[in-house]
């Protein structure tokens, strides 16, 4: 069989994609081709056959092909004598985000993954990709060129797993270990693009210094700035970035950036071949579930902040002070107290990209989670081995098993791996911080590694209330549990009004979200005493009382004075690895 796809950006500029799938050398007298529901990565049915705005079955004489329509996402095609089927389809590219196709008058993004069919029961088979763009445009992808604008890729996995942005984007490349990464740009962002390269570049280094090189032949990144910040997601060789170019570029915000950018090129390892053994190879078309996404994802949220710090980008102390502002934030979080790492991996396709009211209540996020565990994780290897051994050992073990056998890691390779980097046995701690809830021993954890962990109790309290501005009301977005607001039975979507008969305004709010920033909310600042607030209930006027209580904690990470040399070893084992 040889299979074909042809794209055209003809109609780019009202925002379709038109793609012509051909299929030669067909033998069984039917084909089945289906659009896959889902993004690898991205752990959420999206159902991107809904994005279909026709499609067309014939030969390539353009004779219609009897085809019937076999599920959301599936077509059964029957081939006539040529052995050759068409099919012939156009995609509403409106929405850019890293798990979507955009296209418009300035560029196109293509994620095939949402966008391109594969054949059942040939999805290793190799196939071709045609591009036809406007004069003057060019093409940023980590598939194989063959020439001009014709790509190979050797199975449907590859090419699903491999964007494309074509249009007149800024380029610029680098090396690392002898292999080229390409940085493309798209969207104008207001920084300066020299400072942002050489700091993408530095993030590379440092990963390839501890991963002893670089699993592939070219890397890409595709940064694509408009009004909204999407986040990124990874794939084998590249990675797609959406970021706000209107973002201001305070240091705080800057290092969020490349923070989101270390955690997608260390994926190059963690996910896309150090991989739980469910992802892969993936079903397109239901839910793959796995209970080690804590692993995959927060690890990797882990190590994204651990490689600013060895680039060089952030020193000791902003490291401490991040995984601290992060202990903060997973300690306000009464989820944790209700679900497990465990189950919210597992969870994941229902409640991570699905957040409701009472989702910091009811869940834990494993991005969150895994990052702590991560921190646990390395702390507790390093004194265990007496800083002979960290994560990194861990993590460059399970990517020699891949690298040998090609397969995923199942949870007995993940503890053996444990056992044999530390001697010990670590399922008990699997089973306490990983499937049980029970909190994580921090304090005990950072002493022996010479670090000095400090929780208070916030003077002033939190409110608990998280709200946000919709032009000039003030709505409810979240009530965490135990909170003085929660107290007071307030609940999403109620509109607030006034508090002690002050209209509400910008300055009642705080203009740093507590839930990131481990800062005190202005609310409680302003109102240490009782204070009767009015508020709309599906237009309802209503009144409740605030009354202010100690909520919340502090939580900071300071190195020990006066440590012994074992323990700077420990501790320099676990920072520099």
């Amino acid at each position: 069989m040889k299979i074909t796809y042809f794209i055209s950006l003809e109609k780019r500029v009202q925002q379709i994609i038109s793609v012509r799938l051909v299929i030669e050398e067909i033998t069984d007298p039917q084909v089945q081709i289906t659009l896959p529901n889902w993004t690898p990565g991205s752990y959420k049915i999206r159902d991107y056959s809904g994005r279909i705005r026709s499609i067309s079955f014939r030969t390539q004489t353009g004779t219609i092909l009897k085809a019937a329509k076999l599920d959301k996402s599936s077509w059964k095609v029957t081939r006539d004598e040529t052995g050759t089927v068409e099919v012939v389809y156009e995609i509403y590219a409106s929405e850019l985000t890293p798990r979507t196709s955009h296209a418009d008058a300035t560029h196109a993004l293509l994620n095939p993954s949402g966008l391109l069919f594969y054949v059942e029961g040939y999805k290793e088979q190799t196939s071709e990709i045609e591009l036809s763009i406007p004069d003057g445009w060019h093409i940023t992808t980590g598939l194989e060129k063959i020439d001009g604008n014709r790509f190979r890729a050797t199975n449907y996995d590859i090419l699903a797993d491999t964007p494309f942005e074509i249009g007149t984007q800024q380029v610029f490349t680098f090396r690392v270990d002898g292999r080229e990464h390409e940085i493309s740009i798209y969207g104008n962002p207001q920084m300066d693009l020299g400072t942002f390269v050489a700091d993408v570049e530095k993030i590379a280094n440092a990963a390839s210094s501890m991963m002893k090189g670089i699993p592939c032949k070219r890397y890409c990144f595709i940064f694509d700035f408009s009004d909204t910040r999407g986040g990124g997601l990874e794939h084998l060789n590249s990675t797609v970035i959406i970021m706000d170019r209107l973002m201001p570029l305070s240091q705080k915000s800057y290092r969020a950036m490349l923070s989101t950018v270390a955690h997608e090129y260390f994926h190059m390892w963690n996910v896309k071949r150090i991989r739980p053994v469910e992802l892969g190879p993936f079903n397109y078309k239901v839910e793959n579930y796995t209970n080690m996404l804590w692993f995959a994802e927060g690890i990797t949220d882990y190590y994204a902040n651990k490689l600013l710090l060895r680039a060089g980008i952030v020193d000791r102390s902003g490291f401490f002070e991040y995984m601290a502002r992060h202990i903060n934030t997973y300690f306000d979080r009464p989820g944790r107290k209700r679900q497990s790492l465990y189950e919210s991996s597992f969870d994941s396709w229902i409640k991570q990209y699905q957040p409701t009211a009472d989702t910091l209540n009811s869940s834990v996020s494993y991005y969150l989670g895994g990052m702590m565990l991560g921190f646990a994780l390395d702390l507790k290897i390093v004194t265990t081995t007496l800083g002979q051994k960290s994560l990194d050992d861990l993590i460059r073990l399970l990517f020699e098993k891949y690298r040998k056998d090609g397969k995923g890691y199942t949870e007995k390779d993940l503890l053996g791996g444990l056992k044999e980097i530390t001697g010990q046995d670590l399922t008990a701690f699997i089973d306490s911080y990983v499937k049980g809830i029970e909190e994580i021993p921090f304090e005990s954890l950072m002493v022996g590694a010479g670090l000095e962990l400090t929780v208070k109790q916030l003077e002033e309290g939190w409110s608990g209330i998280i709200l946000k501005r919709e032009g000039a009301t003030t709505k409810v977005v979240s009530v965490v549990e135990g909170s003085s607001a929660w107290d007071a039975d307030l609940i999403a979507e109620d509109e607030i009004l006034a508090v002690n008969g002050i209209r509400i305004s910008e300055k009642m709010i705080s203009s740093e979200d507590r839930w990131y920033e481990g800062k005190l909310d202005r609310f409680a600042r302003l109102f240490p005493q009782s204070a009767s607030i009015t508020f709309f209930r599906r237009s309802e006027l209503m009144t409740t009382t605030y009354v202010p209580k100690n909520f919340g904690r502090d939580v900071s990470i300071k190195e020990s004075k006066d440590q012994e040399a074992r323990v700077r070893k420990m501790l320099e084992k676990l920072l520099a690895g």
